[in-house]
């Protein structure tokens, strides 16, 4: 039951039914493939994203994936997600600092 329903997900196209299907745990998906379909969809929609979902993404993807930690950054270069923040705090500092720089100059 639940591969079938893993795969029906896949199938789907939907960026959130293939990250149901990384928690899934379904032994018979390829994992590698998974989180490469992951990051492409979130690359194709990136303008429709906020930098948190982004975030989000990401850390959901950390804590399941089941791949090298060398492959999921190659994968990440690969379809030009490396980019993102790896945690919240760096979220937050990176965001203070463009608020900071855009006050000083209207300031």
């Amino acid at each position: 039951m639940k591969a079938e329903k893993s795969s029906e997900l896949i199938r789907k196209h939907s960026l959130l039914c293939k990250l149901l299907t990384l928690k899934a745990d379904d032994r018979k998906t390829n994992p590698d493939e998974l989180v490469y379909e992951i990051y492409r969809a979130a690359a194709a929609m990136k303008d429709e994203l906020t930098n948190e979902q982004l975030l989000l993404i990401d850390q959901w993807v950390s804590f399941y994936k089941k791949v090298s930690e060398q492959r999921l950054d190659k994968i990440k270069k690969e379809i030009k997600m490396s980019f993102i923040e790896t945690t919240i705090s760096e979220h937050i500092y990176n965001g203070a600092c463009v608020f900071l720089r855009r006050f000083s100059k209207s300031g």
